[in-house]
């Protein structure tokens, strides 16, 4: 059982935002029980049996110069400058049980 909750413990570190901006972190620069990115593809990981996936989110939100009722390219679409510029910074976890089909966000947020 407690070789079960270690590797959950593990995953639940893995797990980034977004596969594309996940980086390994070196062994140990990482200090004891706080979070760190670690490969989807790390043989440790493949092998944890959990309950389902965390995935903390940390996020910019602001307004585009873009309007809703056109078609744009997201790249092309600049945030809102000067007086009208306000960027909301949001933190938030997720848990995801894809067997179960669950999502529960567990945090959120903002300022």
């Amino acid at each position: 059982m407690a070789a079960a909750w270690s590797w959950g413990v593990l995953l639940f570190l893995a797990v980034s935002a977004s596969a594309g901006a996940m980086t390994d972190v070196q062994k140990g620069t990482a200090a004891p029980g706080f979070p760190r990115n670690v490969s989807t593809n790390d043989p440790e990981v493949k092998k944890a049996v959990v309950k389902g996936i965390k995935y903390l989110l940390t996020v910019e939100l602001a307004e585009t110069v873009c309007r809703k009722n056109t078609e744009y390219i997201l790249d092309d679409c600049d945030f809102q400058k000067g007086r009208l510029k306000m960027v909301v910074t949001c933190y938030s976890e997720v848990w995801k049980i894809s067997w179960l089909n669950v999502e529960k966000v567990t945090v959120l947020k903002c300022s």
